[in-house]
């Protein structure tokens, strides 16, 4: 349990190695130091802050870091970031790629990118204009199929005009990568369009789209979940297996590749037969996919949820309530809460990522619990100095009900090593039967969150 507190985060099946002081250096992927992405902190206050970035598979990373530092993220792959208020407001995404140097700086709470290279800053401000138009489509909508698609022609080449207008300013990378962008949004459009009048339409699986630019999450990510919803509900299409035959079969291989990993990177699997069902269909990706990087990433994911067992048999693993004088096992603190959905949040009060997470869970608490009871959060502190743990855990207004610690022995470990708990913060969530249905959950500052834990508590 040490290594914890070594400072060094290991995060699997991500970018994310955090080393906390000057020059931290992500290296999961393996490249030569021009692989690095840095990204320079400016700001004057004390407070920690993060610094927020989508990964190749579309996964939230947050990068904890003390008032001003530098901090290097090393890997092959490009990585998207944004610009706004935390994660409550969004104003522009970005996409940075190996060698690219931002300037990060902070404005009443308000996180603003910028860069020295005129190119990448050319590319900062083309994003920021473009997001706001297409945040300004998703609102347009006309009363027939035809005025739709009226409004979404006249949006993509008012995008079209924008991205021309900033050509001689960019590098072709970049110009490629803006009209892709416009692209899928155009696509997302039509096919949003379609889906709002349920019209069945073959030929939007005959559309062209460049995956060039596919594994950005933010540019793709929408019309790859339209995709889905449009098939789902035009064509009657609700198993999982014959959603994904149907998507192998309508749309080509390569773009339909993309969407198939989206929907089994975010699959539900709250029962042994939808385990099974996500094992099959995780399996067939690996065997047809050419991006082995992707089906990677997904047999990692599934190796996780095949791990997951009930809690009840933990006894092993011992805890303390901060206002109980007895231990009792996890087992026991689940059974309480039987009937309900359980979040796990694993901290410590030495954990610089933990604490930045627990505004965010604070506010994802009550605004869960205003909607229903059905919801637990229980935090499960790895200090070894009961003293320091509690008062941390006062200090953050953590419900001494549900702010345990734990006591170390061979259980423990022998839990952490099955769950490959190697670094804090983690989550987990626990159905209302008391089985673990995903052991590496989203964290609180993630949107997604609120809607999937009031869906399972909801079941």
């Amino acid at each position: 349990m040490n290594k914890l507190k070594s400072g060094i985060h290991l995060i699997l099946i991500s970018l994310s190695v955090s080393v906390y002081g000057k020059s931290r250096i992500n290296n999961l992927n393996a490249g030569s130091y021009n692989d690095t992405i840095t990204v320079v902190i400016n700001h004057t206050n004390h407070k920690v802050r993060a610094f927020r970035y989508f990964d190749y598979y579309g996964e939230l990373q947050v990068e904890a870091f003390p008032k001003n530092d530098t901090l290097e993220i090393k890997n092959k792959n490009g990585i998207v970031t944004y610009q706004g208020m935390g994660s409550q407001f969004i104003d522009a995404y970005c996409t940075l790629y190996p060698g690219d140097i931002i300037d990060l700086s902070i404005t009443d709470g308000k996180e603003l990118i910028s860069s020295k290279n005129e190119t990448l800053q050319a590319k900062i401000e083309l994003m920021k204009k473009l997001y706001f138009i297409i945040q300004k489509s998703q609102h347009d909508t006309g009363n027939d199929i035809k005025n739709s698609l009226n409004l979404i022609n006249n949006i993509y080449t008012e995008k079209q005009q924008l991205i021309e207008s900033f050509k001689s300013k960019l590098d072709r990378r970049a110009f490629q990568e803006a009209t892709a962008m416009s692209n899928f949004n155009n696509i997302d459009g039509i096919i949003c369009a379609h889906l709002r009048h349920n019209i069945k339409n073959d030929t939007l699986f005959s559309l062209k789209i460049d995956t060039s630019f596919a594994w950005n999450y933010m540019a793709f990510g929408r019309l790859a979940y339209h995709y889905q919803d449009y098939i789902r509900k035009t064509y009657h299409i609700y198993s999982s297996v014959a959603l994904v035959d149907f998507i192998y079969k309508n749309l080509p291989k390569s773009i339909g590749s993309y969407i198939v990993f989206n929907y089994l990177s975010t699959y539900n699997h709250g029962n042994k037969r939808q385990l099974d069902t996500l094992n099959k269909l995780t399996m067939g990706f690996a065997k047809n996919t050419t991006n082995k990087e992707l089906a990677t990433y997904l047999i990692g994911k599934l190796n996780s949820h095949i791990v997951s067992s009930k809690l009840g048999d933990t006894k092993d693993i011992m805890l303390i309530g901060a206002n109980a004088s007895k231990p009792m096992s996890l087992g026991q603190v689940v059974n309480r809460y039987k009937g309900k959905v359980i979040y796990l949040d694993f901290w410590a009060s030495w954990c610089a990522p933990c604490l930045i997470q627990m505004p965010y869970s604070k506010i994802l608490s009550r605004g869960v619990n205003s909607e229903n009871k059905g919801v637990v959060f229980l935090y499960l502190s790895e200090d070894d100095n009961t003293s320091v743990w509690k008062n941390k855990s006062a200090e953050l207004e953590l419900p001494p009900e549900r702010s345990l610690i734990f006591l170390k022995n061979k259980g423990l470990n022998d839990f952490f090593k099955l769950y490959a708990i190697k670094t804090i913060p983690r989550y987990m969530i626990i159905n209302k039967e008391g089985k673990i249905i995903n052991q590496d959950a989203a964290r609180p500052g993630n949107a997604a969150l609120k809607k999937l834990l009031n869906s399972l508590a909801g079941k």
